[in-house]
């Protein structure tokens, strides 16, 4: 305004003042409140609109907006002028209020809301010396020194340098090309050995047959132990002194052999001298049972593991094998299991709910699901323990994401297992993770429907 005098609006809510709004600062050619978010001036009354346009500039004058259910109030000296003598005074048209600069006045919002408004003459200051002194102290920042400047020009240098000899070496700079492969130039040449170690090597090399023919003899007697059966289907390769011989898996476990301090119970049951292994055995069929295996096997615990060997104490095969329980987990089983369950729940119309989706399912599914993941996240330790034992053998390591089938009585029916991106699993862990996963079950009344959830391991 062409004024000395400047406009201030104060805010009110149930009489006590919350903020002060000033010309050039806050006010330049309008002012907006209303019960919207982001404004300055929220009015927090349903009633009020959105945004209202408060005060605009109309040349040199400010003209202050009513809307309908506002009023106004203003007092000029000492006389109080309602709204007709606003009017009659012409300094209210339509609503629209004239605010001459030499009143004030207020305005009533909305209950419990109100704005007032006064012109004020802005207090100027005079700086004084140390005012002046004090502002060019902390202006602008003190000037660099000598060896800072030096310090600044030598960065910059170097920098520019770098930028430059990049640019040069890699406008101009051409890799070499090999001729040969990588797998060529890695290759190992041939050592020329003596004639006296050859001559030892290819005595080692002659004797080989027999030593492997010793051994797949034994491993033929082993089959109690070991879980395969040498007339079966083929398994993996296995390193073995004299050679490499394929095992064969079987559907069962055969019978226990005998050894220890006595004599190993079950049909091949015999004698042994205490405190020696047993040296003989022979075989039988068992599904699952709690027998002693016996003190003959001293390999790799992991190898019986692998065979199908499950919940064997490493210490009780040392000692005393008294109600070692033990069991064949089937491969094969487990995915025509899964076959017929995914076949069941294309059929039926069961759902797949993943445990990301669970609040966005269906009523009935989500509450379904809640209800499984409730139950199933205390048994999760089960598949840290088998972690923590397998890792012990081999690195694993990821996330896997796991899907349940459910039977109707909320038995777990079959499991798919899939490795996330980055993660490494054994078979042998994925094929012992189903058979505990399929001991789970989660009481239920209806047909639940196949669940999916991601589970992280963590080696410690």
């Amino acid at each position: 305004m062409t004024s000395e005098k400047v406009l201030n609006l104060r805010f009110y809510y149930k009489g006590k003042n919350l903020d002060t709004a000033k010309e050039e600062r806050d006010i330049v050619n309008k002012f907006i409140v209303g019960s919207a978010k982001n404004i300055q001036w929220q009015i927090l009354d349903k009633s009020f609109p959105k945004r209202h346009l408060l005060i605009k500039k109309a040349k040199d004058s400010f003209k202050l907006v009513l809307n309908k259910g506002m009023q106004v109030t203003v007092k000029k000296g000492n006389q109080l002028l309602t709204e007709e003598a606003l009017r009659a005074r012409k300094m209210l048209k339509n609503n629209e209020l004239y605010m001459d600069i030499d009143s004030t006045g207020y305005v009533t919002c909305a209950r419990y809301w109100c704005i007032a408004y006064e012109f004020v003459t802005p207090e100027k200051r005079v700086l004084t010396d140390d005012d002046r002194k004090l502002i060019q102290r902390y202006y602008r920042r003190p000037p660099l020194s000598s060896q800072q400047k030096v310090n600044r020009n030598l960065l910059v240098i170097a920098f520019l340098l770098t930028v430059i000899g990049a640019f040069f070496f890699e406008r101009y700079y051409t890799p070499p090309v090999y001729e040969r492969t990588l797998a060529q130039r890695v290759q190992i040449e041939p050592v020329e050995m003596p004639e006296e170690e050859q001559l030892v090597f290819e005595e080692y090399i002659a004797d080989e047959p027999e030593e492997s023919e010793e051994i797949v003899e034994g491993l033929t007697g082993a089959a109690g132990i070991l879980g395969f059966d040498p007339q079966g289907v083929s398994g993996p390769m296995v390193d073995l002194p004299g050679g490499r011989t394929t095992l064969t898996y079987s559907e069962q476990i055969v019978a226990t052999g005998e050894g220890g301090t006595g004599a190993g119970e079950g049909p091949g049951g015999g004698s042994a001298t205490p405190g020696r292994a047993g040296s003989s055995f022979d075989t039988g069929v068992i599904t699952q049972g709690s027998g002693p295996p016996g003190d003959l096997f001293s390999g790799d615990i992991d190898a019986a593991r692998r065979m199908g060997l499950r919940d064997i104490d490493p210490d009780a095969i040392r000692g005393s094998t008294e109600g070692i329980a033990y069991s064949h987990i089937s491969t094969e089983e487990q995915l025509a299991a899964l076959a017929r369950a995914r076949q069941r729940a294309l059929t039926s119309g069961i759902q797949v709910v993943d445990e990301s989706e669970i609040e966005s399912a269906e009523p009935e599914d989500r509450t379904a699901a809640m209800n499984i993941r409730q139950y199933i996240e205390p048994n999760f330790g089960q598949l840290h323990d088998l972690f923590a034992q397998e890792s012990q053998f081999r690195n694993i390591y990821g996330s896997i994401q796991i899907t349940l089938y459910f039977r109707e009585n909320g038995q777990v029916e079959a499991v798919n297992l899939e490795e996330r991106p980055g993660s490494f699993f054994t078979e042998s862990f994925k094929v012992r993770a189903i058979d505990i996963i399929r001991q789970w079950r989660v009481p239920t009344t209806r047909q639940l429907p196949a669940y999916s959830f991601q589970i992280r391991f963590v080696r410690n």
